[in-house]
């Protein structure tokens, strides 16, 4: 554990922690205490674990796998209405997403050519 000063809308704990990376609790109490590259926890409550959500958020964008990065890119603009991690999951994610008016067609557009999911759009939105 870390002694920081980190602001409280960053703080988030395991549940949190398990939607930005789109698993299961269980999955983030194991990875904290198990993968060494996982984010320490900045304190153990109570309640269990609080992490910074930034170090969170740079632990998803080093990771070695593009689905890593989109989730992070997918939660900055507060899509978070998929409910795996499957490509066809995700892809319907920013369909929704565009037709709520929550992301530009610039926007889905760029995302899903950047992690080569344009072909599986047009397969799924006919």
């Amino acid at each position: 554990m870390k002694n920081k000063s980190v602001l409280a809308s960053n703080i988030v704990g395991t549940s949190e922690v398990a939607q930005l990376l789109n698993c299961n609790k269980p999955i983030i109490r194991n990875s904290h205490m198990r993968n060494p590259k996982f984010p320490r926890p900045i304190a153990k409550l109570a309640c269990g674990p609080i992490w910074d959500k930034t170090e969170i958020e740079e632990f998803i964008k080093t990771r070695s796998d593009k689905m890593g990065k989109l989730i992070v890119s997918l939660h900055k603009l507060d899509i978070t209405s998929f409910t795996s991690t499957k490509p066809a999951s995700i892809v319907w994610a920013l369909y929704k997403a565009h037709r709520q008016n929550k992301i530009t067609t610039e926007q889905m557009e760029q995302i899903l050519n950047q992690y080569d999911l344009i072909d599986l759009y047009k397969n799924i939105v006919k």
